[in-house]
């Protein structure tokens, strides 16, 4: 049988009835049930890979490390760039930080 013609579900195993199934990341499964476990399954199994990331003053190419100089010249807060190393596009984000300095005007007189 091909694998459009699918009768049961690759989850539970149990006979999806027609127009009760999805076929869905390389599966066949019930539309609702089954399909929403797997999902939460992937979404669980989804890992956050710190060596793809990186917070840093100046841009660094999650691909090969280059350091690209000037980031803060990149217009725009987000958006995709090409490395000036290896020449793959990345992702970034800019993360701006606002902090206050505060000065007196006038010395205040002492009593």
């Amino acid at each position: 049988m091909d694998r459009w013609n699918k009768t049961h579900c690759d989850r539970c195993k149990a006979e999806v009835g027609k127009g009760f199934g999805i076929y869905a990341n390389g599966g066949f499964y019930h539309r609702y049930s089954c399909w929403e476990e797997e999902k939460q399954e992937l979404i669980k199994q989804y890992e956050w890979h710190e060596d793809k990331t990186s917070v840093e003053e100046e841009m660094i190419c999650p691909y090969c490390g280059y350091e690209q100089m000037n980031s803060w010249e990149i217009p725009g807060d987000d958006g995709t760039v090409e490395c000036g190393r290896c020449e793959k596009e990345f992702d970034f984000t800019r993360n701006v930080e606002v902090t206050f300095s505060t000065t007196p005007i006038a010395k205040e007189d002492k009593a």
